[in-house]
């Protein structure tokens, strides 16, 4: 008498990618009542950073990772405040710029990360390559614009950083099943 193999249990997964892409969204989203950020940015990058720290376990860029993450999150508090946002208008666009770069390089690092591990899936690795791309792109073109003085290319620099977060979210959220993209749950 045979008797049938006994099922083993599937190991829990843990999706850290829909955390981030939350976070993302949240960070895209910038509804405002008297000046103040209902969505705070901050908040997103709580989420992100706990879905990078997750994530991140079996990436070898997860310090810088981390870093970025925690630098966008404590640039992002400061400038919560109403007050805060009034005083970056006055300052150069330069400024501002600066003040994007933790996320900007999170951003590249995530997209880098993402793009190696979903080699095996050549669709998700070259959409993941376009976005470090479109990111990389975003962080150089202030250069131009606010260095060089390049004031055409302003519009198009915005429209590219814009896009880049937006398709580093839908892309977090439409990639967060595939197997590469499952964390183990540690036991």
């Amino acid at each position: 008498m045979t008797t049938s193999p006994k099922p083993v249990p599937a190991t829990p997964t843990i999706r850290p990618m829909v955390l981030i892409g939350l976070g993302l969204l949240i960070d895209l989203v910038d509804p405002a009542l008297n000046g103040w950020d209902l969505l705070p940015d901050w908040a997103g990058w709580i989420l992100v950073l706990i879905g990078t720290a997750v994530f991140a376990r079996q990436l070898p860029s997860r310090g810088l990772m981390l870093t970025a993450a925690a630098g966008a999150l404590v640039l992002s508090a400061a400038l919560w405040p109403p007050a805060s946002i009034d005083w970056l208008k006055d300052q150069d666009a330069s400024v501002a710029w600066s003040c994007t770069l933790p996320a900007i390089a999170w951003a590249i690092l995530y997209s880098l990360a993402l793009s190696g591990l979903s080699r095996k899936d050549p669709g998700a690795s070259f959409w993941w390559k376009y976005i470090a791309a479109m990111n990389a792109a975003a962080a150089v073109l202030p250069i131009l614009v606010y260095g060089g003085g390049m004031a055409s290319l302003e519009t198009f620099m915005f429209v590219l950083g814009w896009l880049g977060q937006l398709c580093a979210t839908v892309f977090s959220f439409l990639h967060s099943r595939r197997d590469w993209a499952l964390v183990p749950q540690p036991a």
